[in-house]
């Protein structure tokens, strides 16, 4: 159903040509397509990372490394969110279609998660890569608490916005565990 997919068994990427809806986007911004594919799906060391981080967080590092790219097209640009839009759109119909009640959060993930990790990218670079290095780094583990812990705390960074995140993110952590355990209750 996907132009692109990554195999992270196989540490390939595949590409097909659907007759879907972005198709054309697709082909059109295919480097786009395949470095998403390999940033989001085969650099992150643990599979239990869900759509907050590999859709939402790596996608907005790999988005603002294309605008502040020297001699991209700026219709490349203007064409990537509207390819993204098309995409999802087209699979959250096709998740509805077997599942009526799905919420749109399923497909889409959270509002605001990739404005927060542009806005860090842009206004505190180091306190972003801390953190997206510290992401990349985690391993597997049997119970995928690791990945909730993760999106836990970048759901919290939404929450408390795009300021108050360069505060939290700047103080002094050894890693994402002892960041999630500074906002348990």
């Amino acid at each position: 159903m996907y132009c692109a997919g990554a195999d992270r068994t196989k540490g390939g990427i595949l590409w097909a040509q659907r007759v879907v809806p972005y198709a054309l986007n697709a082909m059109v911004l295919a480097d786009r397509v395949l470095v998403h594919e390999y940033l989001s799906h085969l650099v992150p060391r643990s599979s239990s990372l869900g759509r907050i981080v590999c859709e939402q967080w790596l996608v907005a590092l790999l988005l603002e490394a294309f605008v502040q790219k020297r001699g991209e097209p700026t219709w490349r640009n203007y064409l990537w969110p509207i390819f993204r839009n098309d995409f999802e759109e087209y699979v959250h119909a096709v998740e509805k279609a077997s599942n009526p009640a799905l919420n749109k959060m399923r497909s889409f993930g959270y509002a605001g998660v990739e404005i927060t990790a542009s806005s860090l990218y842009l206004n505190a670079p180091e306190a972003f890569w801390k953190f997206t290095s510290e992401i990349l780094r985690t391993d597997e583990d049997e119970e995928g608490r690791q990945g909730s812990e993760i999106m836990d705390v970048i759901l919290h960074l939404t929450y408390i916005g795009a300021d108050e995140s360069m505060k939290f993110l700047y103080r002094k952590y050894m890693n994402i565990n002892e960041l999630w355990a500074s906002i348990q209750p």
